[in-house]
């Protein structure tokens, strides 16, 4: 008896036990409270309500919801059904567990999906970048050859009109005794 927190349920005969002199003190505190078990089935008590905490006003259970046990085999049948019922809500709360993890896990595929599409756009991006400014410092260094080659074709030009025509020179005594053998 002293052991019992949340409640104490026993089945059996009162009056195979009421007569028991070991048991009178026990029985006289049990018979203060109902000898009969009544029960809300749908009735969930939250485990984080504090012990002894009355029930409001506003939940107090209809009389027409409540079930009076019978006998023990009532109850193992009333055991059995409530059992059925929460193992249906447990496998539609797992159902709803596993949706909400394949959705999230579509949603991290598609997250996925786009980070590397951004990823793989912005490498090709790099290296687009990166032709385009191969190809225009090529193109500079074309321009700057053909300007180097310009310039020297116009100096040849210049230098060439004058080699063409020989600056006149005076020779000397020699050269001309030469010249004219």
């Amino acid at each position: 008896m002293s052991r019992a927190r949340l409640g104490l349920y026993i089945f059996g005969r009162i009056q195979l036990f009421t007569n028991c002199f070991e048991l009178t003190r026990t029985f006289n505190q049990l018979l203060q409270k109902p000898v009969k078990l009544q029960i809300m089935p749908g009735e969930k008590r939250p485990m984080d309500q504090p012990l002894g905490t009355e029930r409001p006003a506003a939940a107090t259970p209809d009389p027409a919801q409540v079930l009076e046990v019978r006998d023990v085999l009532h109850m193992g049948e009333l055991v059995a059904s409530m059992t059925l019922s929460v193992q249906s809500e447990y496998g539609e709360y797992q159902r709803r567990i596993f949706a909400a993890q394949e959705e999230e896990r579509v949603r991290r595929e598609q997250r996925e999906q786009a980070l590397r599409q951004y990823e793989e756009a912005r490498e090709q991006s790099r290296r687009e970048d990166a032709r385009l400014a191969a190809l225009a410092n090529r193109d500079a260094e074309h321009a700057l050859e053909t300007e180097r080659l310009e310039r020297e074709l116009a100096q040849e030009r210049d230098d060439g009109g004058d080699a063409a025509q020989p600056a006149a020179t005076p020779l000397s005594d020699d050269e001309s005794s030469d010249e004219e053998a």
